[in-house]
């Protein structure tokens, strides 16, 4: 586990809003319980909302992490919640009802002498329910920088999110919403992102991050359309940009211009390669 990961989510502040994709349990739990047991010595209170596992399997991970999870239910700093009481309850899911929950939540917290509250949930659960617009809908809800004085890290199991049709532009919407983004895997990324093309970064490339950009681009290009064709967009995106586009809002508007229907392929290109730079891949 790269040291910046953990040290950037024992640092997190009231309001933070984190997004971590992960592939293995053990090490969601590194990460995740390293933020909530940092929040409980600094005299905070924590909360876990289960899906991938059951609330009994997060608190035997917790108990051999090194958490007193008696101690600290009994003194009400730390909740082990089952998704189904707090996301998608028998009505359904309500945006509402659970933003009024967290809002509950904090002000117990405070009134009970708690310094501040983390907390984070287990999202994938959304995707098991089908229920991803209301996701979306929810994040962009709390968006990059949340409106509650709390701190909370979004986590997503990444083989099962990337099994629904379309992940690709889901999961570009879903770092649009967040402050900083944690990918849990083979390269360990911390990327504390200002704009989604920031995901295609690599400090070890040495190379600027327009440079990784067009070099995504024009490498999905070149794929789908080999080269002489690649090219012929390339020099056409400048005369009609002033120069190559450099955001995928432009990339991608470009394309919709350039070629229509046909652009969805090589967009979800472009987002695969910038997304294998940091080993957030299938």
């Amino acid at each position: 586990m790269r040291s910046e990961i953990l040290s950037f989510v024992i640092g997190m502040k009231p309001s933070d809003h984190a997004i971590m994709f992960y592939r293995d349990q053990d090490e969601k739990h590194q990460v995740l319980f390293t933020y909530l047991r940092e929040g409980l010595k600094r005299g905070e209170a924590a909360a876990y909302v289960a899906a991938d596992e059951s609330p009994r399997e997060i608190e035997a991970a917790m108990k051999r992490f090194g958490i007193d999870v008696e101690r600290e239910t009994k003194r009400n700093a730390l909740k082990i919640i089952h998704y189904r009481d707090w996301y998608i309850t028998d009505e359904g899911f309500n945006k509402d009802r659970t933003v009024n929950l967290w809002k509950s939540l904090l002000k117990k917290s405070l009134q009970g002498g708690f310094e501040g509250l983390r907390v984070t949930g287990e999202m994938t659960c959304f995707f098991d329910h089908n229920l991803i617009e209301d996701l979306i809908d929810y994040e962009r809800f709390l968006h990059r920088r949340l409106s509650l004085p709390l701190a909370a890290i979004c986590a997503y199991d990444t083989k099962k999110a990337m099994d629904v049709r379309g992940w690709e532009f889901i999961f570009l919407s879903l770092i649009r919403m967040h402050s900083a983004t944690l990918i849990v895997g083979p390269k360990n990324e911390l990327i504390q992102a200002s704009s989604p093309e920031e995901i295609g970064i690599l400090e070890s490339t040495g190379k600027s991050l327009n440079e990784t950009f067009q070099e995504c681009v024009y490498k999905s290009l070149d794929k789908i359309l080999g080269r002489q064709a690649a090219d012929v967009l390339v020099y056409a995106a400048k005369r009609r940009c002033r120069g190559r586009p450099e955001t995928l809002e432009e990339t991608f508007r470009f394309l919709d211009e350039t070629i229509g229907l046909g652009s969805l392929v090589l967009k979800r290109r472009i987002l695969r390669n910038l997304y294998s730079k940091v080993g957030l891949e299938p």
